[in-house]
């Protein structure tokens, strides 16, 4: 497939509504809790067991089963997270080098690599077809129409924030808090490429 038809196949870009993602995301964490909770614990071990090897692998992966809960996919189990991961590495591998690039423009250049490295991953879940290039220009092009500004607060004060509560809960509230924010990054990712068309 050329990648002209590629980008054509492409939706256009929905807006980013930051609200309606995190009552969509609630309500998905609390009917998948158990589900996703359970792929991040074996991803974990994955990893681990590998030395961190399979961590970027396991990220790509995650994204997968995220994307197909809130897409209303039936039957997503918590052992799905490890369907496909030999195939994800190289991939998931060259993600994760994307936040360093930006180390190396300047500290502000992580603040744009973060946003893009994250809808990247979630554009190579989704679309496994697209060449790298064009997964960083879609990312790119994605977050800067659909608002960079709220994509940047979301990342860099809000989920914090809520993982932090989660890290004061004793620990394991951790666990739920990202189930959540890993939810909440799907949802905007949906809003902005929507499915069949614009959101």
């Amino acid at each position: 497939m050329s990648e002209a038809a590629v980008t054509a196949d492409m939706p256009q870009y929905g807006k980013i509504r930051v609200l309606d993602a995190m009552r969509d995301a609630v309500e998905l964490t609390k009917e998948h809790l158990i589900t996703v909770v359970a792929a991040l614990l074996i991803g974990i071990f994955a990893a681990l067991f590998t030395g961190g090897f399979l961590f970027a692998a396991f990220m790509l992966a995650m994204s997968k089963l995220v994307i197909r809960i809130v897409d209303g996919e039936e039957g997503v189990q918590s052992h799905d997270v490890m369907v496909g991961i030999k195939d994800l590495v190289v991939p998931g591998f060259l993600l994760s080098m994307l936040p360093l690039i930006g180390v190396a423009a300047c500290v502000g250049g992580l603040f744009v690599m973060i946003p893009v490295t994250i809808f990247a991953t979630f554009l190579r879940a989704d679309h496994p077809e697209l060449p790298e290039l064009e997964l960083l220009k879609q990312s790119w092009a994605a977050i800067s129409s659909a608002g960079l500004c709220k994509w940047l607060f979301l990342q860099t004060v809000l989920l914090p924030l809520i993982a932090l509560t989660g890290f004061l809960g004793c620990g394991i509230g951790m666990f739920a808090t990202t189930a959540f924010t890993v939810m909440i990054n799907a949802c905007i990712y949906r809003q902005v490429f929507p499915r069949g068309g614009v959101a």
